[in-house]
């Protein structure tokens, strides 16, 4: 699972997956899944997922590859909760925890 890790104006926010990043950027930039989309080609779609995701997360952002890549990066072992880790509800996306 891929971490993203802001710096800049978004120091000290942390996104644990695609997921979650992805649901996060969509939000963001305000793109909703439509009618169809399921109709699409599915390898097109992982491609212009993994293109959207490098393209929204490469600014102010820092991706790794892995916990485990974070965890080396921070000086000590992986937790979830260090950082700001961003949470999907019903309503959208919430603060869960803080360092």
């Amino acid at each position: 699972m891929r971490v993203y890790e802001g710096i800049g104006p978004n120091k000290g926010k942390v996104i644990y997956g695609d997921s979650d990043a992805r649901a996060l950027m969509y939000e963001q930039i305000g793109i909703e899944p439509i009618n169809g989309w399921e109709n699409i080609d599915p390898e097109f779609m992982r491609q212009f997922d993994r293109d959207m995701l490098d393209w929204w997360y490469s600014g102010s952002w820092i991706t790794y590859s892995s916990e485990n890549e974070f965890g080396r990066r921070i000086g000590r072992p992986y937790e979830k909760r260090s950082g700001l880790l961003y949470k999907r509800n019903r309503r959208g996306f919430s603060i869960f925890s803080r360092r």
